[in-house]
């Protein structure tokens, strides 16, 4: 089983257990308010049924958002939790503006009763236990819908503790606790509801991970100078997940593969310390290069390598059995391209030597003239394979 097959079933066996808990609370205290009268407890029991379909869409986000990408959608489909998460807020808004406006215009006497009472204590155990159950599961596989639907199971625990203040009050003489109640229970939601559109708005529109999640992502780049140097971090955010590119300046003589393990060496070191962090984009730079724009439109005028290749083809053709232009290595630099060959002396005939070679090659190459310096190198140890 795969990551997201391992994603997919935990969001499904914890959204289906909420949902479950959430239909039985919602329909005893639908029951119990009914029997008493409490606007508080029934509108407590419209929240948990209300419940049941946001469940319902964060399973369908949740699935959708997970799928792998396709051609309409390269970079996969995790803006569809994001989606999720915002319509979850809004449908989180107009519940709590339903409830503020039953409870301000309908006027009747709770009582309170032994079944409501029970209803709401059994409502905060069983709420506050999916809560923490809901949002380990979201931590575990950085969902921030998951976590959402965490804290909206909390609402419903808080807001039950409420009522049940509010139907002691009542018990009590103070009846007006009640409609007071309510007003909290909708302005709590609200509060929920505004934070969740808020936050995933911000999302939808690119805007960076928080200042602690941005300064330890750049403490890390920064861990490995002076090997390279850091500039250009930009992250954003999708489905609570960081996504990040960077620019990581190198010295102009180290090897491409040099410049790749640099990348991948900060790239590791950014995830061991930033799990929110998903995917990771690293542009490696000359760090004579970085910055100069004219020095880059020169460059960018110099041949590519099959040109090269194929001029080097025909001016070495005196020199293929000892020289092997399968592993030519150019370096566009600041000061122009060098271009290194790598020669094998025991691929040399026998009235050859390395001094005459090389002055040879040096003859030859003066017609390369695109180039700065061509270098040869020698390789004393191997033969020239007929492979190479």
């Amino acid at each position: 089983m795969n990551k997201i097959e391992t994603e997919q079933r935990l969001a499904q066996k914890v959204t289906l257990l909420g949902g479950a808990v959430d239909a039985l609370l919602g329909l005893l205290k639908i029951f119990a308010a009914s029997i008493s009268g409490s606007q508080a407890l029934m509108a407590d029991g419209i929240h948990s049924l209300s419940d049941l379909l946001t469940d319902l869409m964060v399973l369908v986000s949740f699935k959708i958002s997970r799928q792998s990408p396709d051609k309409n959608h390269q970079f996969g489909h995790l803006r569809f939790e994001s989606l999720g998460n915002l319509l979850l807020g809004f449908i989180l808004l107009l519940v709590a503006v339903g409830i503020g406006l039953d409870s301000a215009l309908r006027d009747s006497a709770a009582q309170i009763t032994w079944l409501g009472v029970g209803t709401l204590i059994a409502t905060i155990i069983c709420k506050e236990g999916i809560f923490f159950y809901t949002k380990k599961a979201g931590d575990k596989i950085q969902s921030q819908l998951l976590i959402t639907n965490a804290w909206h199971s909390r609402t419903d625990s808080l807001s039950s503790l409420i009522v049940l203040v509010s139907m002691l009050g009542t018990y009590l003489g103070h009846a007006w606790l009640d409609k007071i109640a309510a007003i909290i229970i909708a302005l709590l939601i609200s509060k929920i509801a505004i934070t969740t559109i808020w936050k995933t708005l911000a999302e939808l529109i690119d805007t960076a991970p928080n200042k602690e999640t941005m300064h330890s992502i750049i403490e890390c780049a920064k861990s490995i100078e002076p090997l390279a140097v850091p500039s250009n971090i930009r992250a954003r955010t999708m489905a609570g997940k960081v996504y990040l590119d960077m620019r990581l300046e190198v010295n102009k003589h180290i090897s491409a593969s040099e410049g790749h393990y640099l990348g991948e060496l900060v790239s590791s070191k950014i995830r061991q310390h930033n799990t929110k962090v998903e995917d990771i984009l690293i542009h490696i730079d000359l760090n004579s290069l970085a910055n100069d724009e004219t020095i880059k439109q020169t460059i960018a005028k110099l041949p590519a390598r099959n040109q090269i290749l194929a001029d080097l083809g025909f001016l070495m053709r005196s020199h293929k059995h000892y020289i092997d232009l399968t592993k030519v290595k150019l370096d566009y630099l600041d000061s122009g391209l060098e271009v290194s060959l790598i020669a094998y002396a025991k691929s040399l005939r026998e009235n050859e030597s390395m001094e005459r070679a090389t002055a040879s090659v040096e003859m030859d190459s003066m017609n390369i003239r695109y180039a700065k310096s061509v270098n040869l190198l020698w390789n004393i140890q191997d033969e020239l394979s007929s492979n190479d």
